[in-house]
C-alpha cells in the first residue's frame, strides 16, 4: 500500500499512463517519486464528497419482530437466502445485542 493507494489502483493508474512506471523484470516495476507528487499537485475535477443525513427509522418492539433463526425455521430457508429476500424487498432490519430483528409485519407480508 503507498500512500493510502491499494495495489489494484496503483496497477490502474499504471494501465491509463496517468503514472509513468518503469518494468525492469517481471517482479519489478519502479515509479518515480516526482510522477506520485504530479499526481497529488493535478486538481482531480468531477470528485464531490456529499455527506446525506441518516435516516432515523423508528423501529418496532421486540416483541413484533422475528429473529433472523425464527424466520429461516418459519420458511425453512437458509440464512444467505433469507439476506437476499430481505434485501430484494428492502425490508427493514436492526440489530439490538447479538439479534437481528426484521418486523413481523414485513415478513407476513412476503409469506402471502
Amino acid at each position: 500500500m503507498l500512500l493510502g493507494f491499494s495495489a489494484k489502483t496503483v496497477y490502474r493508474l499504471i494501465n491509463t499512463k496517468r503514472i509513468n512506471a518503469y518494468n525492469f523484470s517481471e517482479r519489478k516495476t519502479l515509479i518515480r517519486r516526482c510522477d506520485i507528487n504530479v499526481l497529488f499537485e493535478k486538481s482531480q475535477i468531477g470528485f464531490e464528497v456529499v455527506l446525506r443525513p441518516t435516516e432515523q427509522r423508528k423501529h418496532a418492539e421486540i416483541k413484533d419482530c422475528y429473529t433472523i433463526t425464527e424466520i429461516q425455521k418459519k420458511l425453512n430457508i437458509s440464512s444467505g437466502a433469507l439476506y437476499n429476500i430481505i434485501k430484494r424487498n428492502n425490508i427493514c432490519k436492526f440489530s439490538l445485542g447479538k439479534f437481528t430483528y426484521v418486523a413481523k409485519k414485513d415478513i407476513e407480508a412476503l409469506i402471502k
